[in-house]
């Protein structure tokens, strides 16, 4: 499952949300979402049948100082139905 696919997923059920898909050096399909939108976002990578990524393994934040926005949060979350792994990640 790469990002754009998921992405695709998400935006069907939530299409006032927004994603940006974001390059990644590792396996992990990564994308951002607004932080008004992770909540639903979340929900919807956890409870949809094509997606259920159902385990959070990791949750951790970054300092990007003096970048602004400064800190982002990261959620890695584990989809052990379709072996797959995602890197949502916040902008705050």
């Amino acid at each position: 499952m790469d990002a754009s696919a998921i992405v695709e997923q998400l935006k069907t059920a939530l299409p006032d949300a927004s994603f940006e898909v974001a390059d990644s050096i590792d396996l992990h399909a990564t994308f951002y979402t607004s932080r008004h939108d992770v909540l639903g976002v979340l929900k919807e990578l956890r409870d949809n049948p094509a997606l259920r990524f159902q385990l959070l393994a990791e949750v951790t934040a970054v300092d990007y100082w003096p970048r602004e926005p400064r800190f982002e949060l990261i959620y890695l979350l584990v989809s052990f139905e379709h072996r797959a792994r995602v890197r949502l990640k916040v902008r705050l």
